[in-house]
């Protein structure tokens, strides 16, 4: 889907950024094997965030496997299936900065994108919990038209993962109003897994 190769290439840029420490510095692909001394003064980074199996499942990325490829070290894989970033906070403030901005730009293109033609106008909260869709009622459909939800959640979660937030908790409330602003539908996503069923008695 073209949403997820749009945060998929922001995430690859957010690496480059790690690989070159956010300061246009040579490329791992340039630079030198590193000695005893580069090590020495390699930036210290205090910031870390441990992103889960699950978070980077959703999202469909192998963090450390790419990071591997690009020669970073600074992102370990862990025994339990998660990743840890560590970065400086010079690093993690850049990070955050661009995925905001890039956030923002993916939100405001989806009604120019003609994927929902049903969608008018989008907002999200300051804390990202909250999506407001803006349509006509003659022209939405709940089950064809929450499709859109993976477009709006999954850069949101990126960037809650980033930020050091639980991101394992994170949810999205989508509230659907009409013209007036008068709420047609709402509902939440991911949706809740469904429970297992119980074991037959014997």
């Amino acid at each position: 889907m073209k949403y997820r190769t749009q945060h998929l290439a922001l995430f690859f840029a957010l690496l480059m950024l790690l690989c070159t420490g956010c300061t246009g510095k040579e490329s791992a692909a340039e630079t030198p094997a590193p000695t005893a001394a580069v090590e020495a003064s390699s930036p210290e980074r205090t910031e870390q965030v441990t992103i889960s199996s699950g978070v980077l499942e959703q999202l469909d990325m192998d963090m450390a496997a790419t990071a591997r490829k690009l020669g970073l070290n600074n992102i370990t894989e862990n025994e339990d299936g998660s990743c840890t970033v560590y970065m400086t906070e010079e690093e993690k403030a850049v990070i955050l900065e661009q995925l905001e901005r890039t956030l923002k730009k993916e939100i405001d293109a989806l009604p120019e994108s003609g994927l929902w033609p049903f969608l008018d106008k989008i907002a999200v909260s300051e804390d990202l919990k909250t999506v407001f869709l803006y349509t006509t009622e003659d022209r939405y459909e709940a089950q064809r038209d929450s499709t859109i939800a993976p477009a709006v959640y999954l850069p949101c979660l990126l960037y809650k993962a980033f930020s050091g937030e639980n991101a394992d908790r994170f949810k999205q409330e989508f509230i659907i109003r009409n013209e007036q602003r008068i709420e047609i539908d709402s509902f939440r996503y991911p949706l809740p897994k469904a429970a297992p069923s119980p074991a037959p008695a014997d």
